[in-house]
């Protein structure tokens, strides 16, 4: 292979510019048709989006529901389309980007109630060299603990998927992040409420709506002022002080009961409400209430005069196999299958679904769409509902999920469920509406097979080449770096990429397309997910380049130790760059290759030759070459020092100048000593040392930390990390995996003549760095 070996310490710039290739879109045109592209395209789109975040904003001023403030999960993705295709004429064809759709969405989920604070409201300040930012982990705690309670819905006592209020509980699913996707399987009642609830819930609203604008106007007429066009504080004082002059005497001669709900809404809110979140707490809670008691009294009305089903102990029973026999016939003679409102019609298995935004709880979803021409067995159907049971609650926990890895058997329990009335399957689009959290949509295909190795050595592959994979990025809850999100594998549901829905994409979870896709965060680092994500979430070109409203990200995937949920693959993604952090500047000797278009490069940061990590600098970070050099190098190390005794951490970051550089650090595989009011302490198996004993401030590199940012507590730790580099240094030393050096010289050597030569590592020449964080 071709390689150079000269410093690029003087000039990178220009040492670099010789293997850049030049992009071709629109961005390297005529600038008249650059700015025509701006002026008729771009910009009104990001207007579109503005006025998008601001109507966000206004409904999380006026205290609307978190789940009706964001919009539409179909829009977010018909915009999401919209921004790859018009990114693509500016950069060149295959190079669009999710950029400014991950930015607006960030910005957005900081009002709709997903996040529980804002990250600009921590304290941060910089070490003296720009290498490390510490992040006021105390403030960050308060704040998280608030944001905690804040989001803690009281659950109903009668039903498990609503809080007292009416709201959908948001933390379903296997862990608190797997519920991107509700999930969908209801029993018949809840269906009720969520379907026929909110409908009525809609119709109390507008009437509630309707009254109070009728107050105002007429109130407002009588006063000589426009009420509708002042603030609320104004309008409460104007309200509470005509109920004061002789008893509400307005009031009474305009015939406005001061008792009534509507009224006394208006004057605890001082605007006209349009939303069920706007509501106080209490009157949601009793609304709630008596809802429920009007559709079980309605049910129990309307189950009374049947004589197909009989209600025994809290499910339908079919009176007889030979009636079910009789109706099924009768409907396969009429030419279609039972459809319900959830099919979308007319029973095929294919095709978009109704307007409708939910199937009837009572009517089964088609058979052939489920099971194809296969007849569900009379045995079967006529068994005892324990294994239903499990079902149901399985279903619930394990949303993406083959109930007992039995795709046949999860299908016959569907239709079982549904045909016994025991269980009714909400549209996926039904639920969005009622799901706080929005996510952007990016469907891939895997080029290399995702291997784990077992404790023994026992080689598993998860997924293999060729596999559709989507990543759901959505924003991180509580979160510790600037626009701080994760990208969530899809856990195999069939997906929209342009706002079009199937009926398979209805079933959503209770319907899982690829049961396989769904990944645990551990023990297998998805390092072509990391790169194949980086790739489209930052526009291709240099800062000059970009257009308005876009921004520069990195993407990682926590190492075991640092990462809290292990159950639900993520990775984390922040605005970044390696202007942001200079360790990432660092240089040995770069080389370039020619087979893989990148150099590369090793370079040790602590003093031991095991800190290290590889460099790769590209402009094609998701090559297939690429995947598969670092793909078989974590291969290697795994085969030869052990399944579970070494871990990595693997950042991309673009540079600002048109390149992506991907660090690739070999780790031990650390282990976790919890300490009662204090930060945990990390141990490493393979030298005996631990974070106590080197007195360094974090127990570990991450995604966060292997770049330079620290989530602290206490002043000590402050201090320790303001040192900057030097602590880095030490921290690489900490966590090394003694041998890893070795075992990467060689394959590089092998496999691409690669000379891992020691040398001096060059810095990055002096950057300027973001201000502190300024605490309110």
């Amino acid at each position: 292979s071709s390689s150079s070996s000269s410093s690029s310490s003087s000039n990178p710039s220009f040492f670099f510019a010789a293997h850049l290739t030049p992009l071709s879109g629109l961005c390297a045109g005529a600038p008249k048709d650059r700015a025509h592209f701006l002026q008729s395209q771009w910009l009104p789109f990001i207007r579109e989006l503005r006025q998008a975040l601001l109507e966000v904003q206004t409904k999380s001023l006026h205290s609307y529901a978190p789940h009706e403030r964001m919009p539409s999960q179909q829009q977010i993705a018909e915009w999401s389309d919209r921004c790859r295709k018009l990114t693509e004429q500016w950069y060149g064809s295959g190079l669009g980007s999710l950029s400014a759709m991950y930015e607006f969405l960030m910005e957005a989920a900081n009002y709709s109630g997903e996040s529980g604070y804002r990250f600009e409201a921590i304290p941060t300040k910089r070490s003296a060299d720009g290498y490390v930012r510490v992040i006021d982990g105390e403030i960050r705690r308060e704040l998280y603990d608030k944001g905690q309670l804040a989001r803690a819905g009281k659950q109903s006592e009668a039903l498990s998927v609503f809080d007292m209020e009416g709201n959908v509980i948001q933390q379903q699913g296997a862990s608190p992040i797997d519920n991107t996707v509700l999930p969908n399987v209801l029993r018949p009642f809840e269906s009720k409420v969520l379907l026929a609830g909110g409908l009525i819930k809609d119709v109390f609203m507008r009437i509630i709506t309707q009254r109070q604008r009728d107050y105002l106007l007429r109130i407002g007429k009588r006063l000589g002022v426009d009420l509708f066009q002042r603030d609320p504080d104004y309008v409460r004082a104007v309200l509470t002080r005509q109920q004061q002059l002789n008893d509400g005497a307005l009031f009474r001669e305009l015939e406005i009961d001061q008792t009534n709900f509507s009224f006394r809404t208006l004057l605890h809110t001082g605007h006209v409400v349009q939303s069920w979140g706007q509501l106080q707490g209490e009157d949601r809670e009793n609304a709630h209430r008596f809802l429920l008691q009007r559709l079980k009294s309605a049910g129990q009305r309307a189950s009374e005069p049947s004589e197909s089903f009989q209600k025994t102990g809290g499910s339908a029973t079919s009176s007889s196999s030979a009636e079910r026999r009789s109706t099924r016939s009768q409907s396969n003679s009429s030419g279609s299958a039972s459809s319900g409102g959830g099919s979308g019609g007319s029973g095929s298995s294919s095709g978009s679904s109704s307007s409708s935004s939910s199937s009837s709880p009572n009517d089964p979803a088609p058979k052939d769409a489920i099971v194809g021409q296969k007849e569900i067995d009379e045995d079967t159907l006529d068994s005892p509902s324990q294994l239903l049971e499990e079902f149901i609650q399985f279903t619930k926990a394990n949303p993406g999920k083959i109930f007992r890895q039995d795709k046949q058997l999860h299908k016959k329990l569907l239709v079982l469920g549904l045909w016994q009335n025991e269980l009714s399957v909400a549209k996926r689009s039904a639920l969005e509406k009622h799901t706080v959290h929005r996510h952007l949509l990016f469907e891939w295909t895997r080029q290399v097979p995702l291997v784990q190795l077992q404790e023994d050595g026992t080689e598993s592959t998860l997924r293999l080449a060729g596999a559709t994979e989507h990543s759901r990025f959505r924003k991180n809850g509580f979160p510790y770096q600037d626009a701080h999100g994760m990208g969530l594998s899809s856990g195999g549901l069939e997906e929209s990429t342009n706002g079009q829905r199937t009926l398979a994409y209805e079933y959503g979870n209770a319907l899982p397309r690829d049961a396989r896709a769904k990944l645990s965060n551990w023990y297998a680092t998805d390092i072509e997910k990391i790169l194949q994500e980086v790739s489209i979430l930052n526009p291709r070109g240099s800062l000059a380049e970009i257009l308005p409203g876009e921004a520069f990200h990195d993407v990682g995937q926590n190492p075991q130790i640092s990462s809290s949920i292990g159950a639900t693959q993520h990775t984390q993604i922040s605005r970044s760059s390696v202007r942001v952090w200079p360790l990432f500047a660092l240089e040995n000797k770069p080389t370039w290759h020619e087979e893989l278009r990148a150099y590369l490069d090793v370079v040790q940061v602590g003093a031991s030759s095991d800190a290290f990590f590889v460099k790769i600098r590209t402009q094609y970070p998701n090559s297939v070459e690429i995947v598969g050099l670092l793909q078989d190098l974590r291969l290697e190390l795994l085969r030869k020092l052990g399944g579970r005794e070494v871990d990595f951490n693997v950042i991309a970051m673009p540079d600002e100048q048109g390149w992506f550089i991907i660090t690739f650090a070999p780790l031990a595989m650390l282990y976790r000593e919890n300490i009662p009011d204090d930060s945990p302490i990390a141990h490493n198996p393979c030298t005996k040392e631990s974070s106590q004993e080197l007195v360094l401030p974090y127990m570990a590199l991450d995604s966060s930390s292997g770049k330079g940012n620290f989530c602290l507590s206490s002043a000590t730790r402050w201090q320790l990390a303001l040192e900057g580099k030097g602590m880095l240094e030490r921290l690489y030393d900490f966590c090394r995996r003694p041998g890893a050096r070795h075992v990467t010289r060689n394959f590089l050597l092998d496999r691409f003549a690669f000379v891992d030569r020691c040398g001096t590592v060059n810095g990055p020449s002096p950057v300027a760095v973001e201000e502190d964080n300024q605490s309110d």
